[in-house]
C-alpha cells in the first residue's frame, strides 16, 4: 500500500532547503499533468520559435563570412527584426508557462483533492485568467525596463560616459530580487492591482534580499544545467555549421536538407527544454512568495477564518431552509 505524501501547503514558512524540496515534490507529484500542459501549450510555440532561433544564428553566420566593411544596412535590419521576433516568442512562452504553472499551483492549493483527476480542460478558466494577469504584469515590467534603458541611453548620448551602461546592468540585477515576487502575487491574489503587487513584492523581499538572491542563483544554476542538456545537440550542430560556412560557404553538407532539418529539430528540443527548465524558477518563486507571505502576513490564518465564515454561512442557509419546510 502506497503512503500518500502530505499536501504541499502554499502558505507555509519554509527554510532554504524546504523551498527546493517542495518545488521538486510538486513537479514529481503532478508530473503527468505538468508535462501534458507543456506539450499542449509550449511545444507548438517551440516549433515556431525554433525557426526564429535558426534564422537569428544564420544572420550571425552571414556576418562571420562577410568582412565588417561589407555588412550592409539590410543585414543589420534583419538582425534587429530577428532579435525582436525572438524576444516576442520568449515573452509569449514565459506568459504561457507562468499562467499554466500558477494555475496548477492555485488549483492544487484550493482543493483538498489536489490535482487528482484534473484535466487541462478543468484548468482552462484559471489558465486564461492567469494568462491575462501575467500579460499585464509582463507588459508593465517590460515598460519599466525599456524606460530605464531609454533614460540611461539618453545619458550616454549626452555625456558619452559608457560606464553608465555598467550601472544599468547592476541596477537591473539588483532590481530582480525586489520585483521577483510580483508575478505570483498578482496571479495568486485576485484583489491586487499591478502596482500594489509591485509594492508588496518590494515589501516582502526588503529584509530577505540575500536569502532570495541565493535561492534564485541556485535555482538558475540547476535550470541552466537542465537547459544545457537540451541545448547541447543543437549547439554542436550550430558549431559544425559555423565552421563549415566560414571555410566553405557552399559546403554541400551544411546546405543539405537533412542537415537543415536536423538543426531545426534540435532547435525545437532546445527551445522546449528551455521552457521545461524555466518551470523550476516559476514554481520556486511561487513557494518563495508563499513562505514570505505566511511569515509576514499570516495568510493561512486569514484563509482559515474566511473558510470558517463560508461554512457558517452555508450552515445558516441549511437551517433556514429546514425552518421553511
Amino acid at each position: 500500500m502506497q503512503i500518500e505524501r502530505p499536501k504541499i501547503q502554499l502558505y507555509k514558512v519554509r527554510s532554504f532547503g524546504d523551498k527546493f524540496s517542495d518545488t521538486f515534490d510538486f513537479l514529481k507529484e503532478n508530473s503527468k499533468l505538468w508535462l501534458k500542459g507543456c506539450l499542449y501549450l509550449l511545444l507548438p510555440l517551440s516549433l515556431l520559435q525554433a525557426f526564429s532561433l535558426n534564422y537569428l544564428t544564420s544572420i550571425f553566420s552571414d556576418m562571420a563570412v562577410n568582412e565588417a566593411v561589407n555588412i550592409g544596412d539590410s543585414l543589420v535590419v534583419k538582425l534587429i527584426i530577428s532579435y525582436v521576433s525572438y524576444f516576442i516568442f520568449i515573452l509569449i512562452g514565459s506568459i504561457l508557462l507562468a499562467a499554466f504553472t500558477y494555475a496548477m499551483m492555485r488549483h492544487y492549493h484550493e482543493n483538498d483533492e489536489r490535482l487528482r483527476g484534473v484535466t487541462l480542460k478543468d484548468l482552462k478558466p484559471k489558465i486564461i485568467k492567469a494568462a491575462k494577469r501575467s500579460l499585464i504584469m509582463g507588459l508593465t515590467l517590460g515598460t519599466i525596463v525599456l524606460l530605464l534603458y531609454a533614460v540611461f541611453g539618453l545619458i550616454v548620448y549626452l555625456t558619452e560616459w559608457w560606464g553608465i551602461l555598467l550601472l544599468l546592468v547592476l541596477l537591473v540585477v539588483v532590481a530582480i530580487v525586489p520585483l521577483s515576487l510580483a508575478y505570483p502575487i498578482y496571479i495568486f491574489e485576485d484583489n491586487q492591482t499591478v502596482f500594489n503587487s509591485l509594492r508588496q513584492s518590494i515589501r516582502l523581499t526588503a529584509h530577505h534580499f540575500w536569502a532570495i538572491l541565493g535561492f534564485l542563483l541556485v535555482l538558475n544554476i540547476l535550470a541552466n544545467v537542465i537547459q544545457g542538456c537540451f541545448m547541447l545537440p543543437w549547439y554542436i550542430m550550430f558549431l559544425v555549421k559555423a565552421l563549415f560556412v566560414v571555410s566553405d560557404n557552399e559546403n554541400p553538407i551544411v546546405n543539405s536538407s537533412i542537415f537543415s532539418f536536423a538543426l531545426y529539430l534540435f532547435a525545437v528540443i532546445q527551445t522546449f527544454g528551455m521552457y521545461l527548465s524555466m518551470s523550476l524558477n516559476t514554481i520556486g518563486l511561487g513557494y518563495q512568495y508563499g513562505s514570505l507571505a505566511e511569515e509576514m502576513d499570516d495568510v493561512s490564518v486569514d484563509e482559515d477564518i474566511q473558510r470558517f465564515e463560508e461554512m457558517s454561512a452555508k450552515s445558516k442557509e441549511i437551517d433556514n431552509f429546514e425552518d421553511l419546510v
